[in-house]
Parts: structure tokens; sequence; C-alpha cells
């Protein structure tokens, strides 16, 4: 696989979202990026030694690897010492059909 590997902000929230001040919800950090998941689909459905080229930044490079690594990709990433991986929050409405809403950084 060839694709893109981003650290993705997810937040779960019961709208509306309040603005001016705070909004309950869960967030976590996940590895992401189209190309990554793609190659953890691959791995974890049978394909033989799927490995992924992709591009991050230096800050999140490790991490990255160690994930793609335990979903039973091999890695081949381009690490770049200047410009940062590229990163996606995403608002999830759990009240409207979880609904979402990207804000994204292709770093």
């Amino acid at each position: 696989v060839v694709g893109d590997v981003v650290t993705d902000v997810v937040a779960r929230y019961r709208g509306p979202l309040a603005p001016g001040t705070d909004t309950v919800s869960v967030i976590r950090t996940l590895p992401g990026g189209a190309g990554a998941n793609v190659a953890c689909w691959a791995a974890r459905h049978g394909c033989a030694d799927v490995r992924l080229l992709g591009r991050v930044g230096a800050e999140s490079a490790a991490w990255h690897e160690r994930e793609l690594t335990a979903c039973g990709v091999r890695p081949r990433l381009v690490v770049d010492p200047q410009a940062a991986t590229g990163t996606v929050i995403c608002l999830v409405d759990t009240d409207a059909a979880a609904e979402r809403t990207f804000l994204t950084d292709s770093g």
C-alpha cells in the first residue's frame, strides 16, 4: 500500500456544540490515514506480507511504526525531520447518527 499515515484526534460528543464554553466529550488520539487503515485491514484479513509506504513527521514516527507493526503491517515510513505528521481532528456528534466533521492538517 502507498498512502497516507496521519494522527487522528477523535472527539465524540452529544450535540449541540456549546460555543464559547466547554462541551463534554470523549477524546482519543489514534493512528490513522487511508493508506494505513487499508494496510491494517488487509493484514487483519489474512493478506500475506502487507507493507505500507508512507511519510510521517519525526515527532510521531516511532509511534506510528509500532502501531502498524502491531497490526501485522511492515511499515516503510519516510521520516520528515521538519514537517509534522498529518493530523485530522474528527468531531463526532453521537446524537445526530454519528455525524462527522473533519478538521485536516496534511502535515
